[in-house]
């Protein structure tokens, strides 16, 4: 070839992954390109407010047959889409987020009733009035909460998102790998983790489990499905995704600034085409602009919100799990353990959960598949973070120990599942956990009211008071006191 018709390598030959995408790169791929949804995409519409999700429905509409969604992101979506719908707007967390603060304003009244030596009563009073309130939030978030959920049904023909996606996605949506190609592209995606090639090496905890590799797998399928499209279509693609974890995203001082540069490589090197990635609320913004839609800013707003509590919730779960002990139950005063509530709250029998949490241990050593099984026998402990703070009691309790990846029962744990005697439980209360003695001791000297202000009030060294209520609860729960 001629000097004359050859191409001079440029500044970005080999380093496109550093250019940022421009307002015109992201209106040619949304006119003219091929746009794809993740899973959580889709899943997130539970979790918006029905203006937004009405907002952003409108903005998939305009887009029109440049939209797809890949058979992997359909798959996540029914699979998950139940437990979404548990708990739409997150009221679990937040009203445990509000306990926290109970706690820090409790210590401080404690703190300011000691300094000017504030009769005990009156210091009980005030307690007990913050704390009424506290019930009172809490009741009422979980009202709004409740009426968010009822609008949503778990009956497919009655959900407004199911019915929304469902004409939104027609002849918009990609088919299954064969079960061949399938098999083999899990097998690629095994190895890619191990040398930590993007995207999905983060979800290697996921292998585990008869069907653990596919869904370690997920991210690989979905990126191999889209750029199989990419070459039918020989389009630019978009990739709007809510996951923000470091196997997709390039971050500079922890600020995403785009795509993973090696799935920019990989995209032009399998197709010749370009690729752009975007979050749901960027893409709402850019829709705005570039192709002339009415979206309200408060949409705009939701959505950042949902997609910042999830980027939280996300960071915490890839910590734990690249953690080396990652469920190390907290200590108390004395070095002794913490309590954590149990999975089915407060109405729940304890002995029978305790005992079924030291039974799953036994048959599954491996902590991520025993965290799984946890998950399976309390399904309203959807997500993982809670899970592996609810298993922490057998640590606690000295019924088990985690080490690395392995979680086992110690003897007393062995001892425990056989005999099932709440003897041993109420023995490991009082030798192991921080401020059982004490509230032992005041139960004997105390009727029960008076102890439970005791408990708002002055409770045991370094407890704080929901801490030290939850304790006397378990001692209640177990026998220990009356």
């Amino acid at each position: 070839m001629s000097k004359a018709h050859s191409k001079k390598p440029g500044l970005y030959d080999g380093f496109e992954g550093y250019r940022t995408a421009s307002e015109r790169d992201f209106k040619h791929v949304l006119t003219d390109g091929l746009v794809v949804l993740d899973a959580n995409v889709l899943l997130n519409l539970y979790r918006y407010t029905s203006s937004t999700r009405a907002d952003f429905i409108e903005v998939l509409n305009k887009i029109g047959d440049q939209l797809w969604i890949p058979h992997q992101a359909l798959e996540e979506f029914w699979r998950n889409r139940e437990n979404t719908i548990r708990d739409p707007s997150n009221a679990r967390d937040t009203i445990k987020q509000l306990e926290a603060k109970l706690n820090d304003s409790l210590g401080i009244i404690r703190g300011w009733s000691k300094r000017i030596a504030l009769t005990e009563s009156v210091a009980a009073e005030l307690a007990n009035k913050l704390d009424s309130a506290f019930v009172d939030v809490t009741a009422t978030i979980k009202q709004v909460a409740d009426r968010e959920a009822s609008k949503l049904s778990r009956a497919t023909h009655e959900d407004p998102v199911v019915n929304d996606l469902e004409q939104l996605i027609a002849g918009r949506r990609g088919e299954p790998f064969s079960d061949g190609v399938r098999a083999e592209l899990i097998q690629q995606a095994m190895e890619r983790m191990e040398n930590s090639i993007p995207p999905g090496f983060k979800d290697r905890s996921k292998n585990k489990g008869d069907e653990g590799a596919a869904r370690a797998a997920g991210d690989y399928l979905l990126w191999m499905q889209v750029i199989e499209e990419v070459k039918v279509r020989k389009v630019d693609v978009l990739l709007v995704t809510g996951d923000v974890k470091e196997d997709w995203w390039r971050k500079e001082e922890g600020e995403i600034r785009g795509p993973r540069l090696e799935l920019v490589q990989e995209m032009k090197v399998l197709t010749g085409r370009q690729l752009l990635m975007l979050r749901p609320e960027s893409l709402l913004m850019h829709a705005k602009k570039l192709l002339a839609i009415e979206v309200s800013d408060t949409s705009v707003q939701d959505i950042n919100r949902v997609g910042k509590y999830l980027s939280k919730e996300n960071s915490e779960d890839w910590q734990e799990g690249e953690s080396e002990d990652p469920i190390d139950s907290p200590k108390g005063p004395g070095d002794r353990y913490l309590l954590d509530k149990l999975p089915e709250g407060r109405s729940g029998d304890y002995l029978e959960i305790v005992i079924d949490m030291a039974a799953l241990v036994q048959h599954s050593s491996d902590l991520d598949a025993y965290l799984d099984a946890f998950q399976e026998r309390f399904p309203g402990i959807t997500l993982r973070s809670v899970a592996r703070r609810r298993m922490r009691v057998l640590v606690s309790l000295g019924l088990a120990d985690i080490k690395g990846k392995q979680v086992r029962l110690t003897d007393l744990g062995e001892k425990f599942v056989q005999d099932r005697s709440i003897s041993i439980i109420q023995q490991s209360l009082i030798e192991r956990i921080a401020g059982a003695a004490e509230i032992v001791d005041l139960a004997k000297q105390h009727k029960p009211e008076k102890v439970r202000s005791l408990l708002h009030t002055m409770p045991p060294a370094s407890l704080s008071a929901t801490q030290a209520r939850l304790v006397y609860r378990w001692l209640q729960k177990f026998d220990v006191i009356q």
